[in-house]
């Protein structure tokens, strides 16, 4: 009896040893040896990066069939710009499309959830004013988009506590906080300035303060003429902020934000 005792004693001491080794080593065990770690993604500001190109990409979408729903078959066509060669019954152009041709850029998984996926990464990356207020502007370009396509969308509360689902803003507040937002990026840009690090991790403008705050400028001369019929007072206000701002809107096509999957440098592999 006691020799029985004693091996299970012995036995329970095993597991015990056994447990606290194995949960010691959860962490190297589980790791994927061929992955990166959070202190690696933030080296050269490439989780920057990485969130930067991720909203960049909800505004001209890189996925090939998105770009094309809500831009050549929803915009172009609904402006009279293009119309589709293809006879289909139900479309945008002729005004029977179904509900899969128009809820794109609203229910698509390459717009919303993309945007604000990557708009927290970026909160959580870096705390520098410079490039949170990149990030607000890039948000508004892509975001003033879908809700000119479908006038009442989720905003105010979207992406808080990391939730999509929301209540519905009408247009009006929409446009209101929108505007907010990009007369408030253009002041921290003018405050804090865009670190240096943002000429590797900014692939539009690579840094360039007063490139981005010409750019925010712009938008919000176009905001204000989205809405002069129905909120004049707003939209005269915003006109006469924009241009009484020292930086001014874009004046030229080298100022124009273009976004490129190679980076403002261009494909570096490529023969010069």
């Amino acid at each position: 009896m006691k020799i029985k005792n004693i091996i299970n004693s012995f036995a329970a001491i095993a597991v015990a040893v056994g447990s606290v080794s194995c949960t010691g080593a959860y962490l190297d065990i589980n790791r994927d040896p061929y992955g990166v770690t959070d202190d690696e993604m933030g080296r050269d500001g490439y989780n920057v990066k990485a969130a930067l190109v991720g909203m960049m990409s909800g505004v001209i979408s890189t996925d090939v069939n998105t770009a094309q729903f809500t831009d050549v078959l929803l915009g172009c066509a609904l402006s009279g710009y293009l119309a589709p060669a293809k006879n289909w019954d139900a479309t945008i152009a002729n005004y029977n499309a179904t509900d899969d041709w128009f809820n794109v850029f609203m229910a698509s998984d390459k717009i919303i959830p993309v945007i604000y996926a990557n708009y927290r990464q970026l909160q959580n990356a870096t705390d520098d004013h410079g490039i949170l207020a990149v990030g607000e502007i890039v948000k508004v370009a892509a975001m003033h988009r879908v809700t000119d396509t479908y006038g009442p969308i989720p905003y105010t509360m979207i992406g808080n506590n990391g939730e999509i689902s929301v209540p519905y803003d009408s247009q009006e507040k929409v446009y209101e906080v929108m505007l907010e937002e990009l007369a408030n990026a253009v002041v921290a840009i003018k405050e804090n300035g865009i670190d240096a690090s943002a000429s590797t991790s900014d692939v539009i403008y690579a840094g360039n303060a007063t490139k981005w705050i010409k750019f925010a400028n712009s938008l919000r001369l176009r905001l204000a003429m989205r809405i002069c019929y129905a909120d004049e007072e707003l939209s005269v206000k915003t006109v006469n902020d924009v241009m009484a701002d020292e930086t001014g809107p874009i004046m030229s096509n080298e100022d124009n934000a273009l976004f490129s999957y190679w980076g403002t440098d261009g494909n570096t592999l490529r023969a010069s």
